[in-house]
């Protein structure tokens, strides 16, 4: 249809160049955004729970917590704690980084693999009480993990709609101008 309206000509005018572009932009966007429909859901559903996107910052601020208080209590029971060592070393950089959208997206959880598996082979050289924390900063390490994916594919989602919106609204207005021009002269 925009292409017979167009008589297979491009157009000419400031009115008309910027209506195409922007309805280029705006058909792009728009099956980006089919895509996204498609494949984010998808994504979403692999995780274990729903998990609202404002929500999830304190909800790994609570999962850091969490994992300090482990770590405290491993460090009571045992002064040299080889546990505490790892949390040091390995992982308390991890978790107090801010969400890393692009590892999200991309799935490049190679830190996070390497860390928990570091960790499973720690646990197996804990004694009793260390063994049982090591296993619950295990499983606040893959929620974080999880957070972390949720929040990425939520915020890809969210990203979209401030490009796409814009565009269509811009071109709505466009394209009621250019209808105005047309009767106009």
């Amino acid at each position: 249809m925009f292409l017979l309206h167009l008589n297979a000509r491009w157009p000419n005018g400031v009115i008309e160049i910027s209506l195409t572009t922007l309805f280029l932009f705006v058909a792009v966007s728009g099956i980006i955004g089919q895509l996204l429909n498609y494949w984010v859901p998808m994504r979403l559903n692999e995780l274990d729970e729903e998990i609202i996107y404002e929500r999830i910052p304190v909800l790994i601020q609570n999962i850091r917590e969490n994992m300090e208080t482990s770590v405290r209590m491993a460090a009571e029971a045992n002064q040299n704690s080889r546990l505490v060592e790892f949390y040091f070393d390995k992982l308390a950089n991890l978790i107090s980084r801010r969400t890393n959208i692009a590892d999200g997206l991309f799935r490049r959880s190679r830190s996070w693999k390497t860390v928990e598996k570091d960790l499973l082979n720690l646990k197996t050289r804990l004694p009793g009480v260390e063994k049982d924390l090591a296993q619950e900063i295990c499983t606040l390490l893959r929620k974080r993990r999880e957070l972390e994916l949720s929040y990425a594919y939520q915020w890809l989602a969210k990203s979209w709609l401030l490009i796409h919106v814009p565009l269509s609204f811009t071109m709505i207005v466009l394209l009621i101008l250019h209808v105005l021009t047309i009767h106009a002269f």
